[in-house]
């Protein structure tokens, strides 16, 4: 699994513990719910401002979601 892959499950895993739907989380941050579904699949990976935004709305800080902390969840 490559780190595209491993970013993408674990915002799915941020995104589920929120209870947020795809479209949800595309709506606070402003994108699809096809972008989000991207970034989960590991097609796509969001820039450095998307990931701030993306961790922001889901709680957590962007090292956290990058998997750069080694706090488990």
């Amino acid at each position: 699994m490559n780190d595209v892959e491993k970013f993408g499950r674990r915002l799915k895993r941020f995104r589920k513990n929120k209870h947020y739907t795809q479209e949800r989380l595309g709506r606070e941050v402003y994108v699809s719910d096809t972008t989000i579904g991207r970034y989960e699949r590991g097609i796509s990976m969001p820039d450095k401002r998307m990931v701030y935004e993306l961790a922001q709305v889901l709680g957590v800080t962007p090292d956290r979601l990058l998997g750069l902390e080694n706090k488990e969840d």
